[in-house]
This record gives C-alpha cells, structure tokens and sequence, in this order.
C-alpha cells in the first residue's frame, strides 16, 4: 500500500492513507487542566520523521482516543486536515489532523524500525527569555539534571502541588523548570539514577512555556509536556562526551521530604446561596463556606482586568506613554483578571469575586489572550461571555465589602468541583403559580445571551426574567489577594474603585412585589 507522507498533507487531502507512529499523548481539561475533557491530543511523526498534531475531540475519546497508544504505529485514514492553531503549538507543521467519527486506525504490527522516537526542537538557554512572549510553540529544552527539589503545595488550602528541577547546558548555564500537579509529583529518577555510581542524567523536556519569576526566565510545564532521560539523539553526544567518566553531583530530596501527603481540601460545610446571604458576616468561618452555583450572567457594566505589574505584580497606573507601577517603578504589564459574575442555584442569586489565578480556571484562557482581542464597540470578548451556563462547586468566603453595603459579594477561595456546561440555567422564580401569575406584571423582560456571545455586558444574561434595583458603587478595600497560579507567587492590588450593580437578587416566596414598589393591584383598589 502507498502512504501518504504528511509532509504532502494539506486541506483538500481526502481518502489518503497515513503510517504514523504515537511520539505523545495528552489530554486537555482547560488551560488549568481541572475541568470536563475537551480533546485529546497526539504528536504524530512518519517514516520521514515530519511531525504533526492530531486532536481527538471529546466525543470521540472513548471511540477512538482509548485506541491510541504511545509508541506503536498505525495506519490512519479518513481523516480531517486542517490549518493548525497559531497557539502552543507543540511541533512545527502548519497543519493538524482531526479525528472524525469515521477515522480509521489500524495497528501495524512489525512495522519498519525508521520511524522516530522522539520528536523536538530545541531552543538554547540564552534565547528562552526571548521566548516569554511567544505563545506561538512550546519549547524544547536539553540538559544535564542537576538538581531536584522536593515537591511542596501551594494555593488554598494547599491544593495545587508543584516541584522545581534544574538544568545546565554544557556552558554551565542553569534553568530553572517548575513541574505541576501529577507531572510534579510523578517525576522520578529511580529507573535510571543510581546512587553508587552517580552517572549523569541528560534529559529532554519538550512541550514547556517560557515564563518570567522574579525577573528571571523560567519554564513551566504544560498538560503537552514530557520527558526522557539521556535520550538517543545527536545533540546528546555532547553532553554524554563530556560527562564521561565524571561523577553526578545530583542534589535530590530525601525519602522523607518525597513522601508529601496532598491534603484535601476541608469538609466545608455546604450552604445555598440564600443561606449564604441570611449569615452576618462575623459569622463566617475562615475556611468558608461551600456551594455549587451555575453562573447566570457577568456583572453589567464591570472591569474584569487590570494591568500587573510584571515585577512585583500589583496594580500598575496608565499614563500617556504606557503603563507605570507606583510601587517599583516597572513599566512592564500583563493583564490579570479581576472577574466578577452573577451566579445562583435556584433558591438565590449573588455576586461572586475571584482574582486572576482563579479567574483563569473559570474562563479556562488567560486574561492577556482576551483583552488582546477586545475592542471597545464588541463588548466582552466570546470567550468571557461563554462562562455563562458554567457550574461550579466553590469554596467562597464573605468579601470585606459586606461590612459597608447591603448587597453582598462572595470572594472565590477556590474551585472545588468543575461541572462543566449546563443546558439551562436554575431558576429563582417563585414555585407558586398563583404568585407567579400576581407578580408577572412587575417582573422586565431581558434578552439572552442567545442574542450573540459577542453582546454587551447589558445583554450578558440568560434568564428571560429579572428584576430591577438601584445601582450600587462598591469599593474593594485596599488588602492582599493571591493571584499566585502559574507566577507563584502573592500579589496585591493598589486601592482601586470598583463600580458594579447589585450583588444580591433575592426572591422572597412570601412576597408578591419588589421590596419598595407599589403593588398595581392595591392601586387599583
């Protein structure tokens, strides 16, 4: 049979046949890897060694995904090529295979021993600085091992576990890469280090993201990342020619500082949102509360970013050249979320708060790929209004704010639980028939965000039925809040105005009218 080289792929290739051989596999839950499976992800390479992407959509994970094994070759046919995205991409191709549901794969077995094992492309440690911007490819990296540092928690409650390795290049220039989650806790060198001979460790690291800590360029590990000690290939060479005969002075943990327990998080008592706006806020406990909410709309008319300082990372002041931190005096940004959203689970309604590090959990892009692409006539970018219908379990905590206004914000400690998209939205509206039917008249109708996800943030709600209050200015108080994610580290904004409506939408069963409207009927009589 005759195969197609992927070299010769391109969209208008139909009833071709492949031979390709697994290089890696991975799955994608999001940009934080905790919510519902989206796709399933695949680096193949040919007998030529010409890699590309393949992408398993998460209807098809059972079906076809739970086929695919790393390392063994198959034939692929009726498939789809398509124009690769022109982000993290993690090979050089301009174009990527999709799975349909009449893709076809089959083993090969005995298949001819010139197909590659490994597939990468190496950035030297001088330019990974030049890389912290580029969100076009992932990033390869050789080294020699040198250092391991024990796994540690971070976050709420401990939840997020990460581990810092190092690295040099033959010039003795030393990389720092922080691994995450199972990546960091899975990393070992039992199968290939032994401590009476201390042999050098080379290892290849591929599918990472440049980033910046503390002014110094890092990698950090995506769900696409992996790694393979003292791989068989030509750049290795060097580094197995000069380590030869030399003894590996490998700092590593102890047995005691590996055995790190991930702690759960607290048994939080779980509360509805009307029980969380009934408590007085001296009665909340530090921990807070649990509570599983479906967001029903963004806040109207609220600034869900802020410019970062990229240094120390508070808020940074806009002048007419840019941006200015009045703390350290840096002139360089990103943008962080400040995200704030309406969400109920039918018995109330409530605003919710939640920074950048959680804020990307729940938009499952960072905040820099949005305001990128917003203008000012679009509205909220798609992305933003796409978290409507989005249910989540969340451990929250009253927000400072309680204590000067009447309508209550809930600050998100963290994401217990991902539901993922709902079909509809809980209702508020009363049980009652008969007092659904008394107070209809009084009850506006909006429009939903079927409209468009492109609307204004007026139009950002998909209940059809809302009442109307006065508006409300609330100011966030000048304190810390962790925004540590994928940086690390704590940062606190600069005392800043928050302009936001009404955060508390509760119905009352035993009323027929709005707290401070006249009922028409009693008019009338």
């Amino acid at each position: 049979m005759l195969f197609t080289p992927v070299a010769e792929l391109h969209p208008q290739s139909t009833n071709v046949v492949i031979r390709v051989r697994v290089i890696r596999k991975w799955e994608f839950r999001g940009a934080t890897n905790d919510g519902p499976l989206q796709h399933i992800n695949l680096v193949l390479a040919d007998e030529q060694g010409t890699p590309i992407h393949a992408e398993i959509a998460a209807a098809l994970a059972v079906d076809k995904g739970s086929l695919i094994e790393i390392e063994k070759v198959y034939e692929l046919k009726r498939f789809r090529v398509t124009p690769s995205r022109n982000y993290f991409k993690p090979v050089d191709n301009n174009f990527m295979i999709q799975f349909t549901l009449y893709t076809q794969a089959k083993v090969v077995k005995d298949p001819p021993q010139v197909f590659p094992r490994y597939i990468y492309k190496l950035t030297c440690f001088e330019n990974i600085e030049d890389n912290i911007d580029n969100r076009t490819y992932l990033i390869d990296v050789l080294g020699m091992l040198t250092q391991i540092n024990p796994p540690h928690l971070i976050g709420y409650n401990n939840s997020t576990i990460i581990r810092d390795i190092f690295i040099k290049n033959t010039s003795d220039m030393s990389l720092k890469i922080t691994l995450w989650g199972n990546q960091a806790s899975g990393f070992s060198i039992n199968d290939v280090y032994s401590q009476s001979n201390n042999q050098p460790i080379v290892i290849l690291l591929v599918g990472f993201l440049a980033k910046r800590f503390k002014g110094q360029p890092y990698l950090s590990s995506t769900t696409a990342s992996s790694w393979y000690f003292n791989p068989g290939i030509p750049e290795a060479q060097t580094y197995y020619n000069r380590l030869q005969n030399n003894d590996l002075q490998l700092i590593q943990p102890t047995a005691a500082e590996e055995e790190i327990l991930l702690s759960q998080p607290p048994n939080l008592e779980h509360k509805t949102v009307e029980e969380l706006l009934d408590i007085d806020p001296d009665m909340f406990p530090p921990e807070g509360y649990r509570c599983t909410v479906t967001i029903s709309r963004i806040v109207e008319n609220s600034k869900w970013w802020y410019p970062s300082c990229s240094r120390c990372h508070k808020s940074s002041s806009q002048t007419s050249t840019g941006y200015h931190c009045t703390s350290c005096g840096c002139t360089d940004i990103n943008f962080r979320y400040k995200l704030s959203f309406i969400a109920t689970d039918g018995t109330c309604e409530a605003e919710f708060f939640c920074f950048d590090s959680i804020a990307r959990k729940i938009v499952g892009k960072p905040c820099d790929n949005l305001v990128t692409t917003v203008t000012t006539s679009q509205g909220p970018p798609a992305a933003l209004a796409a978290i409507v219908c989005l249910k989540f379990t969340l451990a929250v905590a009253i927000n400072m704010s309680a204590y000067s206004v009447t309508n209550r914000v809930f600050s998100i400690l963290s994401i217990l639980t991902n539901h993922g998209r709902q079909t509809f939205i809980p209702s508020n509206m009363p049980s009652n028939p008969q007092q659904e039917l008394d107070t209809q008249d009084e009850i506006p109708s909006l429009p939903t965000t079927q409209d468009s996800p492109a609307t204004s943030m007026a139009k950002l709600s998909t209940c059809s039925n809302e009442r109307n209050e006065a508006r409300r200015v609330l100011i966030y108080s000048d304190m810390s809040h962790d925004t540590e994610g994928d940086d690390q580290r704590k940062s606190e904004l600069n005392n800043e105005e928050l302009s936001s409506p009404p955060k508390r939408i509760k119905h009352d069963h035993t009323s027929k009218g709005i707290p401070g409207l006249a009922d028409p009927k009693k008019k009338s009589s």
